[in-house]
């Protein structure tokens, strides 16, 4: 049994838990009641207890060091740290960072050699107050006589202060050669031949990766044949030696970059929100049609990242970035978004409103796929978000979509969207009744994919399977293409049985 006292205003709360469901509401509830201003009753090393236990049912420290307060996380550190204990890591210092657990982490080389902790300082270092406590803790490594390893790893950190320090200028995007080359790629993503004349015009001002664009629109070598190996050498090295002086206007922007599939050009993008807001005009210029992923958005940033021009790329990602029904409001009425294929929205803040929001915009027009999962926290929209998602008329190519909800009601009875694939999980109900609403649902006649489940935070008692084996045999019946079916528990032979030929 894990118990824990709180109080605020003379009022005493106990959160209590005995199993691995009911500690994940525990946990939940100690970070959002500290977030409402209540506080432990006992001593900072109360903590201690309920944090071991925790880990005796399977959590690590970065998933519920949060639920405690900085004093309690420092006596939780102290004592793991005294143990050696092996769950403490990088995702450990990115979830609650402290001196001693740096400290600590670097004592046993951890991921030096790799970059997850490399990551997670820089991550950390957002935090100015946290930022100089680490800088003392990189130059006091260097007073001492460290292993090369730490020596190097220190230096490196050092250095990259001291480059965060200099803020870049923002590339200039003049209307010239160069943009309108990349222009004329946008607009015909798919035809090599202005790649082609781009790689020409790198060529002739000495910009080695010219020569690079033709190797990679030309058909790779099948694997396997004596071709291949001498080709996917050539190609390596050419990427390596040329890549980052083409990219280097843009590179202090990004975090992250692949070439892979962009068929001479970026086909995936890794940078925060801020930055990928000074530099959006050159970034997605380089990456037409290719993948952007943000992290790290703040909301005063959202007006001004919806009027960049996300539409070039044809997906973007914004998954857990606390974004609310206001923010989304404003994404959702930019005509700069529409273009995006693929729309990664999940783990955000927006509830039936900002589904609405989503519904009434015309600027997702082409937009094929739709994630808006909760796979960790509870779901906020409930059955009038999504009635109005699935009967918007403004998604005419929607053919995916992943989301969660509190409840599903009536809301496939007025479906308009010709999915292909549904993913859909929940706290609410689900019955024979529901089964039926999707079996009737005349757009849904070519779904090949369906899963209905319940939500994580639905308690373990609860999740048994909802359906009877007469209604799940109809909804198969009425949906011939259907091939995949997953829902709580095992399907009966009878279903598997009809679904078999299919796959």
């Amino acid at each position: 049994m894990i118990e824990r006292t709180l109080q605020k205003n003379g009022k005493d709360l106990v959160l209590a838990a005995n199993d691995f469901a009911t500690a994940e509401t525990f946990v939940a509830q100690s970070k959002a009641k500290l977030k409402q201003g209540w506080s432990p009753t006992g001593k900072p090393a109360d903590a201690v207890k309920p944090a071991k236990a925790l880990l005796q049912l399977g959590f690590v420290p970065a998933q519920f060091i949060a639920a405690f307060t900085p004093e309690e996380v420092d006596a939780v550190y102290k004592q793991l740290i005294r143990d050696e204990h092996e769950d403490l890591s990088d995702f450990t210092l990115r979830a609650r960072p402290t001196r001693a657990l740096l400290e600590y982490l670097l004592s046993k080389d951890h991921n030096l050699l790799g970059s997850d902790l490399s990551k997670a300082i820089k991550f950390i270092c957002k935090d100015e107050a946290v930022a100089t406590w680490v800088r003392e803790v990189m130059n006091a490594v260097l007073a001492g006589k460290p292993r090369p390893e730490l020596k190097k790893f220190a230096t490196q950190q050092l250095r990259n202060f001291g480059a965060r320090a200099e803020k870049p200028e923002a590339p200039k995007v003049a209307a010239g050669d160069e943009t309108s080359l990349l222009l004329q790629i946008a607009a015909n993503p798919k035809d090599d031949a202005p790649r082609l004349v781009y790689a020409d015009f790198l060529t002739e001002k000495g910009i080695g990766w010219g020569e690079v664009i033709p190797l990679l629109l030309k058909p790779e070598p099948e694997y396997g044949t004596p071709e291949y190996t001498p080709h996917a050498a050539l190609v390596e090295k050419q990427i390596k030696k040329h890549l980052k002086p083409w990219l280097e206007p843009i590179r202090p922007f990004l975090t992250g970059w692949s070439v892979n599939g962009g068929r001479g050009l970026l086909n995936f993008v890794d940078t925060q929100p801020g930055k990928f807001i000074e530099a959006a005009e050159a970034i997605s210029l380089r990456a037409p049609r290719g993948q952007l992923n943000l992290g790290g958005l703040k909301a005063k940033d959202m007006a001004a990242l919806a009027a960049t021009p996300l539409g070039r790329f044809a997906q973007v990602s914004l998954s857990q970035q606390r974004i609310d029904d206001a923010q989304l409001k404003l994404l959702a009425g930019s005509p700069r978004i529409l273009g995006v294929e693929k729309w990664s929205l999940g783990e955000n803040h927006f509830g039936d409103e900002g589904y609405e929001a989503l519904a009434a915009s015309p600027n997702f027009a082409r937009c094929t796929e739709l994630h808006l999962e909760h796979t960790v926290s509870e779901p906020i929209a409930g059955s009038a978000g999504l009635t109005a998602l699935l009967s918007s008329k403004h998604w005419p190519d929607l053919h995916s979509l992943t989301t969660s909800v509190l409840e599903i009601g009536a809301a496939f009875d007025t479906c308009v969207h010709a999915l292909q694939w549904l993913q859909l999980n929940t706290t609410g109900r689900l019955d024979d009744g529901t089964l039926r609403s999707i079996a009737k649902a005349t757009s849904l006649q070519g779904l090949t994919a369906l899963s209905l489940t319940w939500n994580t935070r639905m308690p373990a008692e609860r999740r048994r399977m909802p359906f009877s084996e007469p209604a799940l045999l109809q909804l198969v019946e009425a949906l011939p293409k259907l091939r995949h079916l997953a829902v709580p528990g095992e399907l009966p032979a009878s279903v598997a049985a009809v679904l078999k030929p299919r796959i």
